[in-house]
């Protein structure tokens, strides 16, 4: 399951690229820049860790299916403890994760006026989608696991890594013309 869903994420996360690709350079008005290197690398930090939690994720609701069937009578909580220290990891991976982008997205939206809209615009939805995966989990937890939930966290974090997959392609480019700082 985990291999699975990791190429996946990876596969979705270059479609995303390449269509947001193909669109600028259809576009036009935007020429490559070196100038954000160190935010796109920042940026790229947390698509890595982003991944990476998705594919706990995938093992731990694979370790609670196979649980489910060896142990018919264990309500979801017990399950879920059962399921060992991933569960652990993937809750602090999370909080990371949070943390960073509460971090990360006041200093995209710092980036001079003559970046892409869509930088903006992306990295606006980032600590919202972060947010909704935060209590989409927690409700996962508390409520047990039932099977919406799963997919709408699974669906939020796709969101996510779309979001963060836009934000660092759109950091690339600055207006024809402009400079920048």
């Amino acid at each position: 399951v985990s291999v699975h869903m990791g190429l996946s994420l990876l596969l979705a996360s270059l479609m995303v690229y390449i269509t947001v690709r193909s669109f600028r350079i259809e576009s036009g008005g935007y020429n490559p820049s070196l100038q954000s290197a160190p935010l796109r690398y920042r940026v790229a930090i947390l698509w890595f860790l982003a991944m990476t939690q998705m594919v706990f994720g995938a093992r731990i609701r694979g370790g609670i299916e196979t649980l489910s069937e060896q142990f018919p009578l264990l309500n979801s909580g017990a399950l879920l403890s059962k399921v060992g220290g991933i569960a652990h990891l993937h809750y602090f991976i999370g909080a990371i994760i949070l943390v960073a982008a509460v971090i990360l997205v006041p200093w995209v939206l710092k980036a001079d006026s003559s970046r892409s809209p869509l930088v903006r615009q992306s990295a606006m939805g980032i600590l919202p989608a972060g947010i909704t995966q935060i209590i989409l989990g927690s409700i996962l937890v508390i409520a047990g696991i039932p099977q919406l939930m799963q997919l709408l966290h699974l669906w939020f974090a796709a969101i996510f890594i779309g979001l963060i997959v836009m934000t660092f392609d759109s950091l690339s480019y600055i207006k024809e013309g402009a400079y920048g700082r």
